[in-house]
């Protein structure tokens, strides 16, 4: 089953375990997410202990094609963000 995990659904584990009010626990949660994006966009790469790692990888311009109407097109240059997981996560989801 798949589940979504949402920042309402952290907010509320904030509030029962710490106490703190949802919109405060939502406050955390945002701030929390925020450095996240701001960290990988400056400095492409973010290491979180016990979790993984986020990279920003630097893609090349190609060429591509639509794959519906068959015509090419060119692909510009951009950063795709990727996560690797971290040795604990992965021996934690194949135990």
């Amino acid at each position: 089953m798949k589940k979504t995990l949402t920042k309402k659904d952290l907010a509320n584990t904030i509030n029962k375990k710490l106490g703190y009010s949802r919109e405060e626990a939502k406050g955390f949660i945002q701030i929390f997410f925020n450095s996240i994006i701001n960290t990988v966009a400056k400095e492409k790469k973010l290491k979180i202990t016990k979790l993984g790692t986020f990279l920003a990888i630097k893609k090349k311009a190609r060429m591509g094609r639509n794959p519906k109407t068959k015509e090419e097109a060119l692909i510009t240059e951009r950063y795709v963000i990727s996560f690797k997981f971290s040795k604990l996560l992965k021996d934690k989801m194949n135990k």
